[in-house]
């Protein structure tokens, strides 16, 4: 989902899940994920933009504690529209 904040600024959210199905039943390691985004871009002259976000994701990991199988993590992209 994008929000406009404003003519320079956009606020992104994104939510998503995945199950994988194995031709091995026995196998439930790495089978579901979720990940979650943030990001909010910000127009920098007229053609540049920079767009930092934050990210989430798990996936289910047999045998781990409940800390493990977590991702956090941050980026920074930039960009020029052509």
């Amino acid at each position: 989902k994008s929000v406009d904040i404003s003519d320079d600024d956009t606020l992104d959210v994104a939510v998503c899940g995945g199950w994988k199905v194995f031709n091995d039943s026995s196998i439930t390691d790495n089978q579901a994920d979720v990940q979650a985004d943030v990001s909010f871009a910000r127009k920098v002259g007229e053609r540049f933009y920079a767009r930092p976000g934050v990210h989430y994701a798990w996936t289910n990991r047999d045998g781990a504690a409940s800390g493990q199988g977590h991702c956090v993590w941050v980026s920074l992209h930039g960009g020029v529209d052509l």
